[in-house]
């Protein structure tokens, strides 16, 4: 369940410092929006068991 290869990494902070509360809002949004239109709509992804 918690294996690495299940992880999926989703942004990486910018900088060799520590970010701001503002800097971190405007790092996960695009993030955030992107996952909600993978929870909404879903994906279709063909594998050898179902094509």
């Amino acid at each position: 369940r918690y294996k690495p290869r299940n992880l999926l990494l989703t942004s990486l902070g910018p900088g060799p410092h520590e970010e701001t509360c503002d800097e971190f809002q405007r790092t996960m949004a695009a993030t955030v929006t992107e996952l909600l239109v993978l929870y909404d709509d879903g994906i279709s992804a063909k594998t050898p068991k179902f094509p």
